[in-house]
């Protein structure tokens, strides 16, 4: 096989242009800094990391979620506080208005005071998040959770917790609905209450009550009566369960 000296040229310059491609290449990744400069150069490694991409965007997109919530509970957590100091305010001074020792214009002066306090209750329960969105509206947290009525206040928002992702498979609520908040509180120790009948002729007192046996209590409503020195304890159908 004879071999021209046109043709030795011709392979020392596609060798020359296979170098110069090379380096281009070599180039470009490290311009890149991406091994893979197209799907075709490694389609497996490129939809890892396609795959990789999205795991990194998620969890800019938790760790922004995880902040706001942050940020929201806190804002909650002081408006709540002040809410309660309110009320520590207005126990003080309707215990102060139910001495004996009041007169007419004390009480006039205290029952101002209250309604200050009053407006002062409402607006911690009416507070926002700096964005203009209110913190125990609910899912609905566009307008004021509460509003003053002639027999108190009613309540604009909704039940529903506005969650927040921050996981692949948790989510979080970033506030809680005014209702639960405000309007739900439980009365007596937390499980159940007790008061006189609307008819009680007696002095009988509790100090305190508390379920001693979770497993014996139905949830029921009892009522009890004393007569000559014996009780009865009566269900709420009036038949009797137990006395002595």
């Amino acid at each position: 096989m004879r071999i021209s000296t046109a043709g030795l040229h011709q392979s020392g310059v596609n060798n020359i242009l296979r170098q110069q491609s090379a380096l281009a290449r070599v180039q470009n990744q490290i311009a890149t800094n991406s091994r893979m400069l197209s799907a075709a150069d490694d389609p497996a490694a490129a939809a890892q990391a396609l795959s990789l991409d999205q795991t990194l965007a998620d969890i800019t997109t938790w760790q922004s979620n995880i902040g706001s919530a942050q940020t929201r509970l806190s804002m909650e957590e002081t408006a709540l506080s002040g809410a309660n100091d309110v009320l520590e305010q207005i126990r003080e001074r309707v215990l102060q208005a139910n001495s004996a020792g009041q007169s007419p214009q004390t009480r006039e002066q205290i029952a101002t005071e209250l309604e200050q306090v009053y407006q002062q209750l409402l607006s911690y329960a009416n507070a926002e998040d700096g964005n203009g969105r209110f913190l125990v509206g609910g899912s609905s947290d566009a307008n004021a959770p509460f509003a003053q009525t002639l027999g108190g206040v009613a309540y604009n928002g909704d039940q529903q917790n506005r969650l927040l992702a921050i996981g692949g498979w948790r989510q979080i609520a970033d506030g809680d609905a005014g209702d639960a908040v405000f309007l739900r509180l439980k009365s007596g120790n937390g499980s159940f209450a007790v008061q006189a009948g609307a008819v009680n002729a007696g002095s009988l007192q509790f100090k305190s009550s508390q379920v001693t046996d979770a497993s014996a209590w139905d949830g029921g409503s009892y009522s009890i009566s004393f007569s000559g020195g014996n009780y009865e304890v009566r269900d709420a159908g009036n038949a009797v369960v137990a006395g002595g």
